[in-house]
């Protein structure tokens, strides 16, 4: 009878855990939808403060769920403070409603990031994304082979891109960056290499230049990592020196953009950018200091660069940022990037695989959002990925980074 009981309970906690990890993929999931629901012509724009509102209480339960352990972790102070100085920017935006609104959006979403912090280990965590990842992949393939009106671009400008189940075509890149990244590492080989084939292949059908150099790059370090372990370690300089010679590759092909854009088919201005980039700029320099608050200063301009579409952010997650909370709160901001990278060095002595997603992660995130939208968003995949990073490098341990007490039966590696 007590075995009976004890077997119910088993069962019951089980199916809980399930259903949890369900729930989670499903927001995951959502989040890429919300992205979608910028889109005029999309049915979700109607419904997008509905899917808000409830994926709000969503993330808001699930952290309250495990706020007890918030008590037993370190916090990133820098990372805590840069949101905070979002939030207090509503003071002197040109809109407090809209900054502060936008703020407790982003502050919800963050909530979630520390859902997942708390609940799981990093690699548990890396397989729940690389699966919600998974489900994005699979729709977006679906909606480009069924109604590649919806899924493909037709518009002059990205005529023939794949843009997926996103609203623009660097939505799909970057996920599928971040997909092949994840995947290289967690599925076992040669596994590994042919899903992140498959994932090169739809990033060079969203024809996103710097979605295809995170994926030259990834693959770059990927390799000269495996051959680095065979080698000597008094030879192992020779990794740093390739890392700086693409370095070097990445600033010749910035500072000669003009040539390299017409050698690939593009205009000289990055499809535009360049005079968004430069309007941003001479903006900057009118309130430099605390800029013109979160979230607001591209609905209030009147700035238009073509008359069939608004500008909707800077394509640059810096000057945006630079727009927001002007230099203090770019100075915040590089200082969570300094803060994470010394502190994630710790990662490589427990685990050097998971040290280089974690590395490449960020350095992903970093170019791709130099380019696109910044990654500060609220409902935005990047920015929770990105917060759930920090907060795993600002705890290494080996209890979070130590993967030997999970199965590694199956498809993963760990």
């Amino acid at each position: 009878m007590k075995n009976d009981i004890n077997l119910r309970i088993n069962l019951s906690t089980i199916t809980f855990k399930e259903f949890e990890n369900v729930i989670i993929y499903f927001l995951i999931f959502l989040l890429a939808f919300l992205q979608r629901a910028n889109d005029p012509l999309s049915f979700l724009n109607n419904f997008n403060f509905f899917f808000k509102v409830i994926l709000g209480i969503t993330f808001l339960v699930l952290f309250l769920k495990e706020f007890p352990k918030i008590f037993d972790i370190n916090h990133n102070i820098w990372l805590f403070s840069f949101i905070i100085l979002l939030l207090i920017s509503s003071f002197w935006s040109i809109s407090f409603k809209q900054t502060f609104e936008k703020s407790i959006w982003l502050i919800i979403s963050t909530s979630f990031s520390y859902y997942l912090f708390l609940r799981f280990g990093f690699t548990k965590f890396l397989q729940i994304i690389f699966i919600s990842l998974l489900f994005i992949l699979a729709a977006s393939l679906i909606l480009i082979a069924i109604f590649p009106e919806k899924g493909i671009h037709l518009n002059e400008l990205h005529y023939g891109a794949w843009r997926g189940i996103y609203f623009h075509k660097s939505g799909l890149g970057r996920e599928m960056v971040l997909a092949g990244l994840i995947g290289l590492y967690i599925i076992r080989k040669p596994y590994n290499l042919i899903f992140f084939l498959i994932c090169s292949i739809i990033v060079y059908m969203t024809q996103s230049i710097i979605s295809v150099f995170c994926m030259t790059l990834i693959i770059t370090y990927y390799f000269g990592s495996i051959y680095i372990k065979k080698i000597k370690e008094s030879r192992r300089y020779y990794f740093e020196v390739i890392i700086i010679i693409l370095l070097l590759l990445l600033s010749v092909v910035v500072i000669n953009y003009v040539v390299v854009l017409n050698l690939v088919n593009k205009d000289i201005t990055f499809s535009g950018r360049v005079p968004i980039w430069l309007y941003a700029i001479y903006n900057i320099k009118l309130q430099p200091l605390l800029g013109y608050g979160y979230g607001v200063f591209w609905e209030y301009d009147i700035f238009e660069l073509y008359s069939t579409w608004d500008i909707p952010h800077a394509h640059n997650h810096f000057l945006d940022v630079l727009l927001d909370v002007g230099i203090i709160g770019l100075v915040v901001f590089f200082i969570v990037l300094l803060s994470f990278f010394i502190k994630s060095y710790k990662v490589k002595s427990i685990n050097p695989d998971l040290f280089d997603v974690i590395f490449l992660s960020v350095v992903a995130l970093l170019l791709i959002s130099s380019s696109e939208n910044s990654i500060h968003q609220p409902y935005n995949l990047l920015w929770i990925y990105f917060c759930c990073i920090v907060l795993y490098s600002t705890n290494s341990s080996k209890k979070i980074f130590d993967n030997s007490h999970l199965l590694s039966d199956g498809l993963f590696r760990y």
